[in-house]
């Protein structure tokens, strides 16, 4: 069972993208599902320890992220 975690996982992502893309756009979708990605890897860094030296510059790598979510967010709907 354990093998076929991928597969619904990545089902699972593609029927989210069908419903999100529409309401958001493919620029947000995108960023959305990379944030996701760095949020996800930063977080699993960071408990297991694995961080060291590059936290700082992943803190500033995750914030520019961020800030150009936040940016896309306000130039489409304001």
């Amino acid at each position: 069972m354990i093998a076929f975690i991928g597969g619904m996982i990545g089902t699972f992502f593609v029927v989210i993208n069908s419903y999100v893309l529409p309401k958001l756009g493919v620029t947000l979708t995108t960023l959305f599902a990379i944030i996701g990605q760095v949020v996800s890897s930063f977080i699993l860094d960071i408990i297991n320890g694995q961080a060291g030296n590059h936290l700082l510059l992943q803190s500033i790598g995750l914030l520019l992220i961020i800030l150009g979510v936040y940016y896309q967010y306000i130039k489409k709907y304001n």
